[in-house]
């Protein structure tokens, strides 16, 4: 019997279920117990199978397979708001029985959780709507906008003239049924219009976007500061700058740290070579006006955009709002709440962001259209966004598949993508693309197939993704080693560059290569001499 200080309660709910858990049922549960321990301030609710009312164990038998209850975390997240699912499920075999323990997360500030569309509650231990009260209550713990509150003491001398000058600019080219008048008004009349100030009266949105670089005291102790960090391949630092106030000038100087030259690379399916800039500077400024409107400026951190070679990386403090990427690109998607409401309107009004959601999706867009890798959206932090934008084609197979077939719709240029990165997919997912021909390879080691490369020319590509036997990886370092007398780490890894398979990223074919020394080391092949740094390999002998 389970203890009676953990019997039911709002978030604590007991089922016998001994054979059967019907499948809605279980969703409008998940529903009721998350919006109830958000309610009581729990982190988690608790949804028991196997136990009656009064905590006694019975047993279920209810999906017993460990796969068949890993599944349910996608059958409840298909269904759900924002894609929610269960933190954990815990399976107990005990001598009365087997017990199920499902871990609900509460839902978050501001989002009450739905089950298809509708919101479930309870009241004691019963289950139904979610009251008005309650929603409303969950909705409005986003409580006050930060971004709208006043600035004791601040005056229009502490906004920055140029960087007024220039939002007049933008806010023409966004309003351009008001160009003519703009001219005509003063700094006040133009702020209030433009809904930076409030009845002349300075806000935290006028101070970050238009303040002077000494006016960021007035935001205390809120951090309003990108640093740009630039970082070599190890991923040392080895520069970095913070930018402030004003942010709408700051931008462009990020911009001017970053290096983006113009490049030639031959495009697929053409004779023709092709000339782009290495980022699109419309996803840079997207991305970085996207960090500056939906930051969570409580958190008292900065945003941070991180260069290296090949990729940027974007980094800003709050939840993602929307709970998934593929939230964004659904064209009917509206987002619940803005966290930074004034702010986020000042910036539409200023041409800076979109008062839609289009404009992730149109970062997408652009990666897709330069045949280059999507952006990654790593979302496993809760209180952090992490956006990575890459600046060069990483499989030639799948550019020239995405040069073949332009209507293919975001939701597969996706899922490719993911199988270029050698990010896992799911089963149905992997299903899905065998079933239309692209990929092969066995689940979850999965590659662009070989009808694709030889339809689009990569034929080459294609057989480079067939591993050899690491005996002939190991062939080719001892012929070098007996050619040369040594080799250092460095020398061998750019032996097995273009030998290793293609699918493999370049930090994968290091740890490859890493892995074959060692086990010549341990078969007793070769042997390590010198000092760390300048280490070399030699022919071991008896």
């Amino acid at each position: 019997m389970i203890g009676t200080a953990s019997g039911e309660n709002e978030w604590i709910e007991f089922k016998e279920a001994k054979a059967q858990m019907d499948l809605d049922d279980l969703g409008k549960y998940f529903s009721a117990l998350s919006n109830e321990a958000n309610l009581k301030k729990q982190r988690y609710a608790w949804l028991v199978l196997g136990v009656d009312n009064q905590a006694n164990i019975v047993g279920t038998k209810w999906r017993q397979s460990r796969k068949s209850l890993d599944d349910l975390k996608t059958e409840i997240s298909s269904n759900t708001s924002e894609h929610i699912t269960f933190e954990e499920i815990y399976e107990i075999i005990t001598n009365g029985g087997r017990v199920l323990l499902f871990q609900i997360p509460a839902s978050k500030p501001g989002l009450p959780v739905s089950w298809k569309g509708h919101y479930y509650g309870r009241t004691a231990s019963s289950l139904g709507p979610l009251n008005i009260h309650e929603l409303e209550q969950i909705r409005g713990q986003v409580g006050q906008d930060w971004s709208a509150q006043l600035c004791d003491g601040a005056s229009l001398s502490d906004l920055d003239p140029v960087a007024i000058a220039k939002a007049r600019v933008q806010f023409a080219k966004r309003n351009p049924n008001m160009a003519s008048d703009i001219p005509d008004w003063d700094d006040r009349t133009f702020l209030n219009k433009a809904r930076i100030t409030i009845d002349g009266n300075i806000t935290r949105t006028a101070i970050m976007l238009l303040g002077t670089r000494e006016s960021d005291h007035f935001l205390h102790p809120a951090i309003c500061e990108i640093t740009w960090i630039k970082q070599d391949e190890g991923g040392n630092k080895i520069d970095y700058q913070h930018f402030g106030p004003p942010l709408i000038l700051s931008v462009d100087e990020i911009y001017s740290k970053i290096q983006n030259p113009r490049f030639i690379y031959d495009q697929p399916g053409t004779l023709f070579p092709h000339e782009i800039q290495k980022y699109d500077q419309m996803a840079i400024r997207e991305l970085l006006h996207n960090c500056i409107a939906h930051s969570d400026y409580g958190m008292m951190g900065r945003t941070v955009l991180i260069e290296q070679d090949d990729k940027l990386t974007f980094v800003n403090n709050g939840h993602f709002i929307p709970g998934s990427v593929e939230n964004v690109l659904d064209n009917a998607y509206m987002p619940p709440y803005y966290r930074n409401h004034f702010l986020a309107t000042s910036m539409v009004n200023l041409n800076m962001i979109e008062t839609i959601t289009s404009g992730i999706f149109r970062v997408f867009e652009s990666q897709r259209k330069r045949y280059f890798p999507l952006p990654d959206y790593d979302l496993t932090d809760s209180e952090r966004v992490k956006v990575t934008i890459y600046g060069s084609i990483l499989d030639e197979n799948y550019a020239k598949f995405l040069v073949k077939n332009t209507s293919l719709p975001m939701s597969t240029v996706i899922l490719l993508d993911k199988v270029q990165k050698k990010i896992k997919i799911t089963h149905q997912e992997a299903t899905y693309l065998k079933k239309i021909g692209v990929v092969e390879g066995r689940y979850p080691n999965l590659y662009i197939s070989s009808d694709v490369a030889f339809r689009t020319g990569g034929k080459a590509n294609y057989i480079k993704n067939k591993a050899f036997e690491d005996s002939y990886y190991q062939d080719l370092i001892l012929k070098m080693i007996r050619e040369a007398g040594n080799a250092n780490r460095k020398e061998i890894e750019e032996l097995l560059e273009n030998k290793l398979p293609d699918f493999l990223t370049h930090d994968q074919k290091r740890y490859k290569v890493k892995n074959i020394i060692q086990k010549m080391k341990r078969e007793g092949q070769i042997q390590k001499i010198g000092g760390r740094k300048g280490a070399k390999w030699i022919i071991k002998h008896d």
